[in-house]
Parts: structure tokens; C-alpha cells; sequence
């Protein structure tokens, strides 16, 4: 499953990696949008996988990826993607395939923190 995964990852780097940075946000947004529809089910969940307490799960745990999301979408719009440093030129480019690990008391949490600055750069992720 593992090597399928980064297989499809890696087919679509190639495309994803040509996007704009208006064209990610569009998309990140989107799954933002979606997640909402069903941030009141993700809080359950997170109730019964985690044993977490309902406040917290509705009201911290559920709500950290879409603040990481759209912290990621921020950053990205103000990010030089190219800049020249003296003689130099810098230029900030996606680099691959992401392969992120999550732990089992936070997920969303580092999922969000992963998966948002991925994408808004350009690479593709595994998770």
C-alpha cells in the first residue's frame, strides 16, 4: 500500500508541482470547505478513537486544522518565492513527495501543520 501510495504521489507531483500559488489555494480551500461540512463528525470521532473530552474535541482539537490550513494559505501568499540576494538568485520550488507521520493524540493537529505547508508548496504528500 505503501509504495502505491508514493507511486500515485509521485505521478502527481508532476502536475500539482506547476500550479500556481493561487491555484493551491483554491484547492486547499476547497478541502478546508469540506472538512467543515463534517467538523462536527470529526469531533465525535476524535471523542471515541481518543477519549477525548467533547469540549475539547469540538472546540481544539477539530477547530487546529483549519487554523493550520489556512495559517498555511497565508504564509504562502506572502512568501518570496523568488528573490534576489546579492549575486544570487533564490528560488523556493516543491521538491517531491511528502511522506508525513501522524501521532495518535493530535492528529488533525499534525496533520494540518504537514499537509497545509505541503501542498501550498507544491509537493504532493503521503500520509
Amino acid at each position: 500500500d505503501t509504495e502505491r501510495a508514493i507511486e500515485a504521489a509521485s505521478a502527481a507531483f508532476k502536475s500539482w508541482s506547476r500550479t500556481t500559488v493561487q491555484e493551491r489555494k483554491g484547492y486547499v480551500q476547497k478541502i478546508i470547505q469540506e472538512y467543515m461540512k463534517r467538523q462536527k463528525d470529526v469531533a465525535s470521532a476524535l471523542q471515541k478513537e481518543l477519549g477525548a473530552p467533547k469540549f475539547l474535541a469540538e472546540k481544539v482539537q477539530s477547530v487546529m486544522f483549519i487554523a493550520h490550513m489556512s495559517t498555511a494559505i497565508q504564509v504562502a501568499e506572502q512568501c518570496e518565492w523568488k528573490e534576489d540576494v546579492g549575486e544570487s538568485i533564490i528560488v523556493k520550488e516543491p521538491i517531491g513527495v511528502v511522506g508525513a507521520i501522524t501521532p495518535w493524540n493530535w492528529p488533525l493537529n499534525q496533520i494540518g501543520c504537514k499537509l497545509g505547508p505541503a501542498l501550498m508548496s507544491g509537493c504532493t504528500v503521503v500520509l
